[in-house]
């Protein structure tokens, strides 16, 4: 009878930590924000899936993902200057790129461009494909 008592009280603390565990882990999964830091040299950027995109300039080319994507079916890829963004999940990837010399975006599926600011680009191609849009303030 003793053992039956320590075994529900195991038990029962086991549960009651693991419900804890969880909901603590959730709030950290949903927060969760990545910055790339060997990105550089940044002049196009090719988008597709469920993105949605916040460009602005800056001094220095940085990217920041909003979300665990190493942890999901994503991919940001930074090579010879073209960054490409790619996610096919449900829930719509979430990535700022701040660039200092960025020269075209080329959009693909359901992704979102949008700008964060005005943007100063001399010479900016946007090509939107599919079901794709943009929202980007230019300065004059």
């Amino acid at each position: 009878m003793k053992t039956i008592i320590i075994t529900i009280a195991t038990v029962c603390s086991l549960i009651a930590g693991t419900v804890n565990v969880a909901s603590a882990t959730g709030t950290k999964e949903a927060n969760a924000a990545t910055v790339l830091t060997n990105v550089s040299h940044i002049s196009k950027i090719e988008v597709r899936g469920n993105v949605e995109l916040y460009v602005s300039d800056g001094n220095e080319d940085q990217v920041k993902v909003y979300n665990q994507y190493y942890a999901e079916n994503a991919l940001v890829q930074n090579q010879k200057g073209v960054l490409r963004i790619t996610s096919y999940t449900n829930k719509k990837l979430v990535v700022w790129v701040t660039a200092a010399d960025l020269r075209s975006i080329t959009v693909y599926d359901n992704a979102a461009v949008k700008s964060f600011g005005k943007l100063s680009a001399i010479s900016l191609d946007v090509q939107l494909n599919n079901n794709s849009s943009a929202q980007l303030e230019l300065a004059a």
